[in-house]
């Protein structure tokens, strides 16, 4: 799907890191919470410690877990990160095992 189309916190799997399928949380949108105005896809890699700016990876959006929303403050944004992953990772774990 296009990042103008579908927005909010997914759970999803990464391919194209190394051999192995990589699970992960997606954001798809224009972070709000910082004055973004175009739409882009962010993924935090679960384990995963690595630079990959500049490869080709394709992302697999499995389940949402928010919609995108507005943060009164960063630290409120923080929390709620903390929240999308660890929702994300019960998703991935009752309902992606690998």
């Amino acid at each position: 799907a296009r990042a103008g189309r579908v927005r909010g916190i997914f759970a999803g799997r990464v391919h194209g890191v190394d051999s192995t399928v990589r699970n992960g949380v997606a954001y798809v949108g224009n972070r709000p919470a910082v004055g973004g105005l175009i739409p882009l896809l962010e993924v935090f890699i679960f384990d995963f410690d690595g630079e990959l700016y500049g490869r080709r990876l394709r992302v697999e959006l499995l389940h949402r877990v928010r919609d995108d929303a507005h943060f009164a403050s960063l630290e409120a944004l923080q929390t709620q990160i903390q929240q999308d992953v660890t929702a994300a990772r019960a998703w991935l774990r009752q309902y992606a095992a690998e």
